[in-house]
């Protein structure tokens, strides 16, 4: 039994050119060809700042996982959603019942403490963490004066990368986001965390076995 929790929040499906959402549904393809192959059921629940009411059930086969992304695609088209993990890790928790496979699909940008309840989901579940990062986003090039555009709160803002304090300060804040990721390794959660660009076959073959998912075998 293996559930697809996939963040489809503005960050997610707009961020970095459609880099991160294209990159993210290969590496879910990948995933759902395996249990496919392995005979497993999977299905998919989809949240920005609360999971939405219409996620899809456990079933089988080719035309079961393209439904999936058939789905996360129709959520392309248009969305402005923020992201509450806090909330919808919450809602999770009571939509499965029986111990399964968690793989959780975001950018994990958000503003409410979601640690609580994440830790919540990895004991009651195998919780997996699959994030896909744009390398603009892990750390601030030096390109002087940008204009960025914060993707959930449609909110444009100037700012200097060429002052090495704020490139600093950036690049610390992204390093200790990363750290309290890998951190809930202690909880037994895993967590992967894919660059844009980065060839995620050898990846996806070493989750694979470090989870022991039968779906390869």
């Amino acid at each position: 039994r293996i559930f697809i929790a996939f963040d489809v929040s503005s960050s997610v499906l707009m961020g970095g050119s459609n880099q991160k959402i294209d990159e993210s549904l290969e590496i879910l393809d990948y995933i759902m060809n395996a249990a496919i192959k392995n005979g497993d059921q999977f299905g998919a629940f989809f949240f920005s700042d609360q999971v939405y009411k219409k996620w899809i059930s456990l079933g089988k086969g080719k035309k079961h996982a393209k439904k999936i992304i058939n789905r996360i695609n129709s959520y392309r088209i248009e969305n402005n959603k923020k992201t509450d993990l806090k909330k919808s890790f919450k809602e999770i928790i009571g939509l499965i019942k029986r111990r399964s496979l968690l793989l959780i699909f975001s950018d994990f940008q958000c503003q409410s403490n979601f640690k609580d309840e994440l830790k919540r989901l990895g004991e009651r579940h195998d919780v997996v963490l699959i994030k896909v990062s744009a390398k603009t986003e892990m750390e601030l090039p030096n390109l002087g004066l940008i204009q960025l555009e914060d993707i959930e709160d449609r909110r444009d803002f100037l700012l200097d990368s060429s002052d090495p304090k704020i490139r600093e300060s950036y690049n610390k804040e992204e390093e200790q986001k990363e750290k309290e990721l890998v951190e809930l390794k202690k909880s037994r959660i895993g967590f992967f965390n894919f660059l844009v660009r980065e060839d995620v076959y050898a990846k996806l073959k070493k989750f694979l076995k470090i989870r022991r998912v039968r779906m390869l075998r």
